[in-house]
């Protein structure tokens, strides 16, 4: 639905293997890189991989070596009040009772089972299993490549994530923040890309 794709002219997106052909030709080129998943088409490059948007890119700003990452939209629980798992226009988007499942034996029900978790800003949440996972796919990359050189804020209302500081929105002082040097940082992104990636397969 975007009418104009000049609006990503400066843009780098960086997709995985499994990103939809139709999305990647929005970006101009030379400005598309893709990282291997599933897939090893290119054994000497290594694998970047998760079940999710949010915990892959997660996972992708800790090996470039971003300094300092605000999550926000990682909740990986279900609306506290409503019971919602996502927003109302979101296309998977479903209402669950906020009990947690008692049942043991029998058949589990893997996207409806409610299970608790450690919270981020409350002590625990109703959260599913399949959020549960990616929570545990977000923990995996924390211990992976958090160094020390990462300073990484939860500014969600769900979940807690190993190696991350709880941070509510309204207590960032955006006006303290460096300003970003926008084209500079973008001609150096794509400088250090280009010298990473390789346009052919790998020869046998």
């Amino acid at each position: 639905k975007i009418k104009e794709p000049a609006f990503f002219a400066h843009t780098l997106a960086l997709l995985g293997t499994f990103a939809q052909s139709e999305f990647a030709r929005f970006f101009p080129h030379e400005n598309v890189y893709f990282i291997e998943g599933a897939s090893e088409y290119k054994p000497s490059f290594g694998r970047h991989n998760a079940s999710n948007v949010g915990a892959f890119a997660y996972g992708l700003m800790l090996r470039l070596n971003a300094s300092s990452l605000y999550l926000l939209g990682l909740d990986f629980a279900l609306d506290q009040a409503s019971g919602h798992t996502h927003a109302d226009a979101h296309a998977f988007a479903k209402q669950l009772s906020l009990e947690e499942s008692t049942e043991v034996g029998g058949t589990i029900e893997y996207v409806k089972t409610i299970i608790k978790t450690k919270g981020n800003f409350a002590e625990e949440v109703f959260t599913t299993l399949p959020y549960e996972h990616m929570r545990q796919e977000c923990n995996l990359f924390s211990f992976l490549f958090k160094t020390s050189q990462h300073t990484i804020y939860n500014l969600s209302e769900g979940a807690f994530i190993n190696e991350t500081s709880p941070l509510r929105p309204d207590e960032i002082d955006t006006s303290s923040l460096p300003p970003q040097e926008k084209e500079s940082l973008y001609r150096e992104l794509h400088s250090h890309l280009d010298t990473q990636s390789e346009k052919r397969l790998t020869p046998t």
